[in-house]
């Protein structure tokens, strides 16, 4: 209630917000970063990251990578 948003809306915004500064400060594989957020099964992880930040996982950890090179 206090955030507006239904439990599992809250849930997931927190599990990929956690992974997205995963991808890109650590080198995990997309697989461990899949279970560190809550995830055991890393191909369902990647469908939801792809839904929430319009990625796929490894391509949001290589864009991050580009960006930080060329600044």
């Amino acid at each position: 209630r206090e955030t507006g948003m239904r439990f599992v809306d809250f849930l997931l915004r927190e599990r990929m917000e956690r992974a997205k500064v995963m991808l890109k400060t650590s080198r995990d594989t997309v697989e461990a970063i899949a279970e560190k957020a809550g995830y055991r099964d890393s191909h369902y992880f990647s469908r939801q990251f792809k839904r929430y930040a319009l990625v796929t996982p490894s391509t949001y950890r290589n864009s991050r990578a580009e960006r930080s090179r060329t600044q």
